[in-house]
């Protein structure tokens, strides 16, 4: 069955042990904070939808014992921050989240029109360095109310529930070169293109099958990019590197590259 929940309800029950994350199989917490970091914003800006979770349902001795399948480090990363005083990282990607407050004058007094209704202001929050305590109630409630919703496997056995943790969790992770093209969004048609029309990296470079769909050709293009007209500027990390040049580069640049390949 599928059950809509919030996240400060879901939260609430993982933190009592209502919904429990120590599944025998569940392996242990290993996001990085980046991660933990990312899907806090997702939840107090509420602009990016968190997936579904996946529950299974045990009956023992007559009581309704229900697990954590898939989303065991969303809730972990949730809770942490709700209830263990996880505090937010620079490494945030998306550090700023605005919310509407009521204005109020230097007492403190909330602010009317000429109509009696209350004035609103829209405020810009800066998450870096924040536990949920640091909150502004506004953006407690934001982060409580954002909508989850659950799949729920019911009468399960415990080798049932076993093996639906190893099936929703049989998927292979990006790579650093492939989650470092999420930052480059605003060129990756343009990488596409050039990775799919380009002779020379088809012919010319001694990559396996296997790493042509790695992201390493994607890497190859944005490092040339950078080695060409932002050399003194040069990241060692291919995410920051793919940040500056979605922050700094041009689509002229990128055709630029497509045209050496070309003559190569």
């Amino acid at each position: 069955r599928t059950e809509p929940t919030t996240i400060g309800q879901y939260i609430d029950d993982a933190q009592n042990e209502t919904i429990k994350t120590d599944q025998a199989v569940q392996r242990d917490f290993c996001w990085t904070n980046e991660s933990i970091n990312n899907l806090i914003y997702s939840a107090v800006s509420q602009k990016i939808c968190i997936p579904n979770l996946i529950l299974a349902e045990e009956d023992k001795s007559g009581i309704t014992i229900t697990y954590v399948v898939d989303g065991g480090h969303r809730t972990e990363a949730l809770r942490r921050f709700k209830y263990s005083g996880y505090k937010i990282t620079t490494l945030i990607r998306n550090p700023f989240v605005t919310y509407n407050k009521k204005k109020v004058d230097e007492n403190g007094k909330i602010i009317r029109d000429e109509n009696g209704d209350i004035v609103w202001e829209t405020v810009e929050f800066d998450l870096r360095k924040k536990t949920y305590d640091d909150l502004p109630d506004e953006l407690k409630r934001q982060f409580n109310k954002c909508p989850l919703m659950t799949t729920i496997y019911q009468d399960c056995t415990s080798e049932e529930t076993s093996s639906l943790v190893s099936i929703m969790n049989s998927h292979v992770a990006m790579n650093p070169s492939q989650k470092a093209l999420t930052y480059i969004g605003k060129f990756a048609n343009e990488i596409k293109k050039i990775k799919d029309s380009s002779v020379f990296l088809k012919d010319s470079t001694a990559l396996t099958e296997n790493e042509k769909h790695k992201g390493i050709w994607e890497r190859v293009i944005s490092e040339s990019v950078m080695a060409v007209f932002y050399m003194n500027e040069w990241k060692k990390d291919p995410k920051r590197m793919c940040d500056f040049l979605n922050n700094n580069s041009s689509i002229e640049q990128f055709r630029k590259i497509e045209e050496y390949f070309s003559r190569i």
